[in-house]
């Protein structure tokens, strides 16, 4: 991971559902944890437990940040307590007809719903690397 942090200034890791990676320390201590879920009961209670051993292994509460993934409009409220998504990406048909016809999610339209959040995501990243960055020099 260090070699690759030299060559990088950005580097992805994306993992299989589940907190094992975490747990066994894999992932080491990143700038920023998305946990990407669904707004359901189990997805919230995933979120937690992931959250409770992120921090256990020493990542400051301010580097984990939830995405929550189909989020349909209308949907009731999720309690999170104090967290503020960085982004909902909502459910969007654009992605099931995608996987359906087996194209790439990259060619949907670009004014899918669930492009533009993903775009403003990875947009946030960028402005939290960069604030990074002046904080150093």
């Amino acid at each position: 991971m260090i070699q690759l942090e030299r060559d990088y200034r950005f580097i992805v890791i994306d993992t299989e559902a589940g907190m094992e990676h975490i747990s066994r320390g894999t992932i080491g201590k990143p700038d920023m944890l998305l946990i990407v879920s669904d707004p359901g009961a189990r997805g919230l209670r995933t979120i937690a437990r992931i959250k409770e051993i992120a921090t256990q292994i020493g990542l400051e509460p301010g580097r984990i940040r939830i995405v929550f993934n189909r989020f349909k409009s209308g949907t009731a409220s999720v309690d999170i307590g104090n967290d503020i998504p960085i982004t909902i990406i909502p459910d969007d048909h654009n992605i099931e007809a995608a996987d359906l016809a087996t194209t790439p999610v990259s060619q949907i339209p670009s004014d899918s719903p669930a492009r533009i959040a993903v775009l403003n995501l990875a947009k946030k990243i960028q402005k939290r690397a960069h604030e990074k960055d002046e904080k150093q020099e």
